[in-house]
């Protein structure tokens, strides 16, 4: 999905690699599910990719929304 969006010119925000490393590290051991479907192109960050297939857990919004918000308070 985020895919489809930035490609018509939306800005990515919290989805690169590094954000993807900083989201799983805050999963509990618990609370961590795998990824499913096909993987897809992450033309905006080339490294996102590699590291979401090697570590195959999913981050929902839900997981970082205090960092959503953080981010949102101070735009």
């Amino acid at each position: 999905m985020a895919r489809r969006i930035i490609t018509r010119g939306a800005t990515p925000w919290r989805l690169g690699y590094e954000d993807y490393l900083e989201a799983t590290a805050r999963l509990p051991a618990d609370h961590r599910l795998a990824l499913t479907g096909r993987p897809e192109a992450t033309p905006w960050d080339g490294r996102l990719q590699t590291v979401m297939i090697a570590m195959d857990v999913a981050v929902h919004e839900e997981a970082i929304v205090d960092l959503l918000l953080t981010d949102l308070i101070e735009v």
